[in-house]
């Protein structure tokens, strides 16, 4: 029978694994799937959906997955080490949509993109700059 703290690393092992390929489904899903590239063709049921998803997303990101992991190993799988993985990674990510939204300023009067599509772009990589941080991190730190 698996310790406690067996469980949670166990936990910790899957969430650093899973966190970097949500990040870059993030990405693909983002960019590619839900919109096929066709701006003009955006319905509500697609940005429900985006919206739900980027939601969704960035509730694991900023509380690390937590919540996946059960109530009695969240103080064991959620350490000062995780915490601290996750403040880089939220920093990380923040940086990432900073320069992101530079770069959409920057051209735009080249290239114009609606509002739409730049806030897109600015919370994709956000988010998905923000999980692939966590996760190779946190794959770091455990070893």
């Amino acid at each position: 029978m698996d310790s406690d703290t067996e469980k949670a690393d166990k936990a910790s092992w899957g969430r650093a694994v899973a966190a970097p390929f949500l990040g870059l489904a993030v990405l693909l899903a983002h960019q590619g799937v839900f919109f096929n590239w066709d701006w003009d063709a955006v319905n509500f049921v697609a940005m429900g959906i985006w919206t739900a998803l980027a939601l969704g997303v960035l509730v694991v990101a900023v509380s690390g997955g937590s919540w996946l992991v059960p109530r009695s190993l969240r103080p064991l799988a959620n350490d000062d080490v995780t915490r601290a993985n996750r403040d880089k990674a939220v920093m990380r990510g923040f940086i990432a949509a900073m320069i992101t939204a530079m770069i959409v300023f920057v051209v735009a009067p080249f290239e114009p993109l609606s509002a739409q599509r730049a806030a897109h772009l600015i919370v994709s990589f956000g988010l998905a700059m923000t999980l692939l941080s966590f996760g190779l991190e946190e794959i770091r730190s455990l070893g």
